[in-house]
């Protein structure tokens, strides 16, 4: 009997220290503060040349400038080779990128941004049912 309540009081103690450990903690994410908008040109998104405009702004809404940011953008089903695109920075915190959506279909547009402090960030649009132009 001793034994079972010394289990449950060691199994309640464990817990009570994982929960403070883990609420005391503070969030690791790289992008706390940053923000990541972005656009398809044109709409509805049609097969052929579509521009992709990245917006980014930190925590007090100013311009996030220097970043490096490639544009992927695949098929969501396999077989498919991605096509890829640089954005050039046109404005401070403003990017545009050039892809050419070259099937009917659904397609993911994936952005890899890496912020001029060496910072990583991803951010992920679906682009639903793609047109023929």
């Amino acid at each position: 009997m001793a034994a079972l309540l010394f289990c449950r009081l060691l199994a309640a103690f464990i817990c009570v220290l994982l929960f403070t450990i883990t609420a005391c903690r503070k969030s690791m994410n790289a992008s706390d503060g940053i923000s990541v908008q972005q656009q398809i040109a044109p709409q509805p998104v049609l097969t052929g040349a579509a521009t992709i405009t990245i917006r980014i702004t930190d925590a007090t809404a100013k311009p996030v400038p220097h970043a490096r940011i490639m544009v992927e953008a695949d098929m969501t089903h396999p077989g498919m080779s991605p096509v890829f695109g640089p954005a050039q920075e046109t404005a401070p915190g403003i990017y545009q990128a050039h892809i050419n959506f070259n099937m009917r279909g659904d397609w993911i547009v994936l952005s890899h941004i890496k912020l001029a402090n060496g910072q990583k960030l991803e951010r992920q649009i679906d682009v639903k049912d793609v047109q023929a132009n």
